[in-house]
């Protein structure tokens, strides 16, 4: 299979080698899941939400982009947000056990937003910005904008071991 990048923002507080969905945080590191929930303020639903492609909720995978973190950048910056994330973890999807990867596909509005078998093709055709999240980003005040609401992410039931030479730093 070729490879293909996804990128996951480096958390603050990261210890160790492995991204752990939040529903594993909670037991391993109880004050960074707390930190890590206030992102959901607002949707409180949603950590618990079902993905149907992976039969587990929204807490219990872990995210990627397949948008280079450059280009998040760049989009940000143009949309004048001065701040935006400077460290991400890189990976090749290979590193994922892709019978537990799934696509995420947002719609036009929360009601259309779909889930997709994990296929490198789809998943290539998704791998900029849409031209919704460079909106999302116009429209949206400095520090209060949804990084990725409109973006395709790729979504791995449970942790992910990392290689720490491969952060990004933008």
């Amino acid at each position: 299979m070729p490879s293909l990048r996804l990128f996951h923002i480096r958390p603050r507080n990261l210890s160790g080698r492995v991204l752990h969905p939040l529903s594993e945080l909670e037991s391993l590191l109880p004050e960074v899941a707390a930190h890590a929930r206030q992102k959901y303020v607002g949707r409180e639903w949603l950590p618990d939400a079902i993905i149907p492609t992976l039969g587990c909720r929204w807490m219990d995978v872990v995210f990627f982009v397949p948008v280079h973190p450059e280009e998040v950048r760049d989009a940000l910056i143009a949309a004048g947000h001065p701040h935006f994330p400077k460290h991400w973890i890189e990976i090749d999807v290979e590193q994922l056990g892709l019978d537990r990867t799934t696509v995420f596909l947002p719609g036009e509005s929360p009601a259309d937003d779909t889930f997709a078998p994990f296929d490198l093709r789809l998943l290539e055709s998704h791998s900029q910005l849409s031209a919704a999240q460079r909106q999302a980003y116009a429209q949206g005040a400095p520090g209060k904008v949804l990084l990725f609401g409109r973006t395709a992410h790729v979504l791995h039931r449970g942790g992910v071991q990392f290689d720490a030479s491969r952060i990004v730093t933008v």
